[in-house]
């Protein structure tokens, strides 16, 4: 997996500077503690707009929460052409991304060393991070806890 200040150090300038110039509004969508098949980790959703287009930015960031958010080893996805045709094969070989809109062909034009780059959408979430509060997700009991509870309560309840 590779960390954020990695991903934003390979991303091109040129990018970089379309962030600060095209992005013009981030809203925070979801920001919860979670955990899948690489562990435990804080999941950030946003909903960035650039030009038109509203865009989908998910970022999971695993490893300990006291260590600075931008050395954790983080998992990325966007939902702009851009990151799909240059950014998503390249993150999901090392496993900081999946491939979900792509066709999942080696960016051979596009990217053809495989840089761990990242979209002008990603650049421009990272510096709210800092500032999310993450909530710990009710989980809600499956059928099964709540028929063992039921029978558990009837133990005690008087006929």
């Amino acid at each position: 997996m590779v960390s954020i200040d990695q991903m934003v150090k390979y991303t091109p300038v040129k990018i970089k500077k379309k962030t600060v110039k095209t992005v013009k509004s981030i809203r925070l969508v979801k920001a919860v503690y979670d955990t899948d098949e690489f562990g435990k980790h804080q999941k950030a959703m946003f909903k960035v707009i650039a030009t038109t287009v509203p865009r989908k930015v998910t970022i999971k960031m695993y490893g300990k929460t006291d260590a600075p958010y931008i050395r954790r080893k983080s998992w990325v996805h966007c939902s702009c052409e851009w990151f799909t045709f240059f950014c998503e094969y390249a993150l999901a070989r090392r496993r900081s991304s999946e491939i979900i809109n792509s066709n999942g062909n080696a960016p051979v034009e596009n990217n053809p060393r495989q840089w761990p780059y990242v979209c002008k959408h990603i650049i421009a979430t990272f510096d709210r991070i800092p500032k999310v509060k993450f909530k710990v997700p009710k989980i809600k009991p499956g059928q099964e806890e709540l028929e063992f509870f039921m029978k558990e309560i009837e133990k005690y309840i008087p006929s």
